[in-house]
């Protein structure tokens, strides 16, 4: 009987470059999916927040009542997006090129189409309220709806928009 030749355990040069740039493909698309999730995180987590401060924002419009909103000079409303408190101000710091305008409309139920505002509020984080016209009436309408609008740009250029509505009645606020 013959022998066997002795047998070569191990691998080429040739098979362990193959192997090798597999693997190197592997983490290369393992660490390009990684950086998309975080910039998605991140756009989904700035739309909460920003969701959040539409609301904390119209919770502020009805605790000022219908007095104070309907008034001759709406200068008390522009205070909502003028003083904000700490928490607030560290969520819009977060959106560092954001602009907020609230929009005031006298409101007859059921129907808004063709309104035109009451009176405009607009602010940014680097820039003090606007507020136009700075005289108005609600006439004979016993309601007032808002409208809150927060534009934001993300660092990826994109712009991003989120609006909530309010309604604030003459009979339900002394």
């Amino acid at each position: 009987m013959r022998a066997l030749p002795p047998s070569r355990d191990g691998v080429t040069i040739l098979e362990a470059m193959v192997a090798l740039t597999i693997l190197a493909l592997t983490f290369t698309s393992l660490y390009a999916l990684y950086g998309q999730g975080l910039g998605v995180l991140r756009s989904t987590n700035q739309a909460a927040v920003a969701q959040n401060l539409l609301l904390a924002r119209a919770d502020r419009l009805r605790d000022l009542g219908w007095y104070i909103l309907s008034g001759s000079s709406p200068t008390s409303v522009s205070t909502v997006l003028a003083t904000t408190d700490s928490t607030t101000l560290y969520r819009i710091a977060n959106f560092p090129k954001a602009v907020e305008t609230i929009a005031a409309y006298a409101y007859s139920p059921p129907a808004l189409s063709g309104s035109t505002a009451t009176y405009l509020i607009t602010g940014s984080n680097s820039s003090a309220p606007v507020l136009t016209p700075a005289l108005f009436s609600t006439g004979t309408n016993s309601c007032l709806k808002f409208v809150i609008h927060l534009e934001w740009t993300d660092s990826h250029s994109l712009l991003h928009t989120r609006e909530i509505s309010t309604v604030v009645n003459k009979s339900a606020n002394p």
